[in-house]
């Protein structure tokens, strides 16, 4: 009886593991979550239901990223992250499936140690409006040159949003594919400086009414300003202090 346990258990386990990585398109992806590779209205894809596909091996700086997408309707965020450092740092693309037809049918934004920016980040540049498509498949390419960005989706030559600046640092990163959704056809193609088709703003730097530099103080206990409404001045003299200064966050 034991040795037939012991024999499940391992079935199990082999199982598992094999469903970590597969091979698409050319490329090892580590799956994690939810995500599995089939074949979809004759199309081998990535599923990623409620997880994320990473590419092993790839690592993009500039370039174009072009792929297959087809998402089912209902409400769900399905996108591309790209310049990922593995620790939560990424610029990420990605559709609403909910907001068809709305200003914020889609968006860029950068994440920050895992938080995405898209409430700070949004109109003009951040996001676009696009009537989707449901359970067909459509094509979606990304320029990515510097700061500067470009997607394309369906139509080849005219691009449906243009990222005016990325916020992220210009560093060479993971890519990775989340969903809901189904992804086909992936090409990642490095490339120093891809053609920009679109319109880009001049990007104005921040002026004096932005807070450039601040003063951090040593660590001190709280609790010895708990009956305080404001913190007394013969308390914060003594403190040592800091210079900050704005920086990314990377």
């Amino acid at each position: 009886m034991k040795t037939i346990f012991l024999l499940l258990f391992c079935g199990f386990s082999i199982s598992v593991w094999a469903q970590s990585t597969t091979n698409l398109s050319g490329i090892e992806w580590q799956l994690q979550g939810k995500v599995q590779s089939e074949n979809y209205k004759g199309r081998e894809c990535l599923r990623t239901d409620e997880g994320v596909a990473i590419a092993q091996d790839v690592n993009f700086k500039n370039g174009i990223i072009q792929f297959n997408m087809c998402i089912q309707t209902g409400r769900g965020f399905a996108g591309i992250r790209f310049r990922g450092d593995g620790a939560g740092n990424t610029e990420e693309f990605y559709i609403r499936k909910h907001q068809s037809g709305n200003p914020d049918a889609m968006q860029y934004t950068p994440v920050y140690n895992g938080n995405a920016g898209w409430q700070l980040y949004y109109g003009e540049g951040y996001g676009a409006i696009k009537k989707h498509v449901f359970d067909e498949w459509f094509s979606v390419k990304l320029v990515i040159s510097g700061k500067k960005g470009e997607v394309y989706i369906t139509d080849m030559e005219k691009p449906v949003l243009v990222i005016h600046e990325l916020k992220k640092n210009e560093k060479a990163g993971k890519v990775a594919f989340y969903g809901p959704a189904r992804f086909a056809d992936i090409k990642v193609t490095p490339m120093n400086s891809p053609e920009l088709k679109g319109a880009f703003n001049e990007i104005v730097k921040a002026g004096e009414e932005v807070i450039q530099s601040y003063q951090v103080s040593e660590v001190f206990d709280a609790e010895k300003l708990l009956n305080e409404n404001l913190m007394p001045a013969n308390f914060s003299n003594k403190l040592e202090y800091k210079i900050g200064r704005q920086k990314p966050m990377d």
